[in-house]
């Protein structure tokens, strides 16, 4: 079997820095707030980036058209932006909105 074309799986995934990690943490605090969610927020920021957004797309409970959004992304970096906007848009929709106002 070939498996060259499936040698970047081998590889660490990578992210754009530290920012991607405040945007994620600021995306997931308005999406907590907006649902009535409580959270770990110690936990949140000692645990990896990987693993962070692995179980964060695993346990919030998005649609599954959201859910299949997540699993096409091709990289961890990928994956993130993909979660942010969704835990954005969830936040907007869900609370703290006036159900006829517009999203903008």
């Amino acid at each position: 079997a070939d498996y060259r074309p499936f040698s970047e799986d081998l590889k660490p995934p990578e992210l754009n820095g530290p920012q991607d990690r405040s945007d994620l943490e600021e995306a997931l605090q308005a999406y907590t707030q907006a649902n009535g969610f409580e959270a770990d927020w110690e936990a949140i920021k000692d645990a990896p980036q990987e693993t962070l957004v692995n179980a964060l797309c695993v346990g919030c409970p998005f649609e599954v058209i959201e859910k299949q959004a997540l699993l096409e992304a091709r990289t961890l970096d990928e994956r993130c932006r993909t979660l942010m906007t969704l835990l954005n848009m969830n936040a907007r929709t869900t609370g703290g909105m006036d159900e006829n106002g517009p999203l903008q």
